[in-house]
């Protein structure tokens, strides 16, 4: 009868120890973080019930449980009100109307935003500016990224073009791209193959169910075919992971770098697909901070800017990249040209947003 006793005690007594314990090691969160303190306790599977119970009183410390999003939906003479408490000046407000109900309130956001006190609830206005001076930096935007996706279309094809010809020629392999002997890192190469092969199986693309159709072996098509349906994202992944040999230093020279740079014409593809992509998606681009920082050669084959103390995350160093790899693909293009016109059509727009410095016009590279 004892021993029959003792047992559920002692399973009581150790639950309750256990729980005890994972108690104590809770304690010392509330120094730390709430991000951290939610991350620890939902890490956790065990204890679900004292978990929760954890994790709501630290809500209530962190005076997080009130914390619920009640706002209202507002019409466009609403949007228009809030824009004019906050200072915004109209001279047409039917038209301020018209455009928010065809653009997102919160779109347009990302470009008042420079010019309100975003540290007050309100958020008013710095300084007295018009609903259509906004418009202008917002219609300016959308032909730069116009310009600058047409212009990072030859480049991205270009690339393309580039890593497959001269990988498939020069080693005389249409599928050179399942070697892992061409690629700096084993794992990238087995993810790409991977991802390749699903984009291959739902790409509706008539060129690629030609070759399914038609052939059995090898499972994927040749490379010049394949490759058409890369992103470009994963294109410059590509490049950054392939290994420096004869193919390689052949598209560097095709891009007037030098092989040492290598690392360069990376983030410069790295930082243009980043561009791409805000293009592709309408975003706001004009005075962005972009994620990636280019680099720029110390001596490069063919004419660059000299002035290269520049802020490296601002568009005006993307800009420098895109037309000096324009330069490379095509002499003649007319990039810089219609660029110039562009700023010229919106004389209002302040360029060192940009990142532009002073007298960048007058470098030789700018000039027409």
């Amino acid at each position: 009868m004892c021993g029959r006793s003792v047992q559920p005690a002692c399973t009581i007594f150790w639950c309750m120890f256990r729980i005890f314990v994972f108690l104590s090691k809770y304690r010392s969160f509330a120094t730390n973080s709430l991000y951290h303190q939610r991350y620890a306790l939902f890490q956790s599977n065990r204890y679900p019930v004292v978990r929760v119970f954890i994790y709501r009183n630290q809500m209530i410390q962190h005076g997080c449980i009130n914390m619920i999003y009640n706002k209202p939906a507002l019409s466009v003479k609403d949007q228009v009100g809030i824009l004019k408490k906050r200072n915004l000046l109209f001279k047409n407000e039917t038209v301020a109307e018209l455009f928010l109900l065809n653009n997102n309130f919160y779109r347009l956001r990302g470009y008042t935003y420079p010019f309100q006190e975003n540290n007050l609830p309100d958020q008013p206005f710095i300084c007295p500016i018009y609903f259509e001076d906004i418009l202008e930096i917002y219609y300016f935007d959308r032909e730069l990224r116009l310009l600058i996706f047409k212009a990072i279309e030859k480049i991205e094809i270009a690339l393309r073009t580039q890593i497959v010809y001269q990988y498939s020629v020069t080693n005389s392999d249409s599928h050179w791209f399942y070697e892992s002997k061409y690629f700096s890192d084993p794992m990238f190469h087995s993810k790409f193959l991977s991802q390749l092969k699903n984009d291959i199986c739902s790409s509706p693309e008539k060129f690629i169910s030609h070759y399914q159709n038609k052939y059995h072996f090898p499972d994927m098509p040749p490379c010049w075919s394949c490759f058409e349906i890369v992103s470009f994202g994963t294109l410059s992944l590509v490049f950054k992971y392939l290994h420096m040999n004869q193919s390689k230093q052949k598209i560097m020279v095709h891009f007037d770098f030098n092989s040492k740079d290598d690392d360069i014409l990376k983030g410069w593809i790295h930082n243009l697909s980043i561009i791409r992509n805000i293009c592709a998606h309408y975003g706001r681009l004009w005075d962005r901070e972009l994620p990636i920082a280019v680099k720029f050669p110390q001596n490069s084959p063919r004419l660059f800017i000299k002035n290269t103390a520049v802020n490296p995350k601002k568009l005006y160093a993307s800009i420098c990249c895109i037309q000096y790899l324009l330069n490379s693909i095509n002499q003649g293009n007319e990039f810089k040209i219609e660029f110039q016109e562009l700023l010229r059509k919106y004389p209002s727009i302040n360029t060192k947003k940009m990142g532009f410095p002073k007298r960048w016009a007058h470098e030789n590279f700018w000039k027409i």
